[in-house]
């Protein structure tokens, strides 16, 4: 496993991501979810931030770890960018 520099606490940010997700998606299918529209495009923003934040954490982790160089860090950094929904 690479990286280390932030103890993969980065790895909390997506696991926040992922819950809130799943929180979306049950939303109205269970009696103490029943957020309105508008909370649910709120939650969907917090989900895209989250996984935005991971992804820098991320990046930033193998830099700081010497696993990447700044040329892999900015390639990658694009790429894991452009995949964010």
């Amino acid at each position: 496993m690479s990286g280390g520099h932030f103890n993969y606490y980065q790895s909390h940010i997506q696991e926040i991501a992922d819950q809130i997700e799943h929180i979306i998606h049950m939303n109205g299918k269970e009696d103490d979810l029943n957020f309105s529209p508008k909370t649910i495009r709120q939650l969907k923003k917090a989900v895209r931030a989250l996984k935005i934040a991971y992804v820098y954490a991320q990046r930033a982790d193998w830099l700081f770890s010497f696993d990447d160089g700044e040329e892999s860090f900015h390639s990658r950094l694009k790429q894991e960018l452009s995949e964010i929904k």
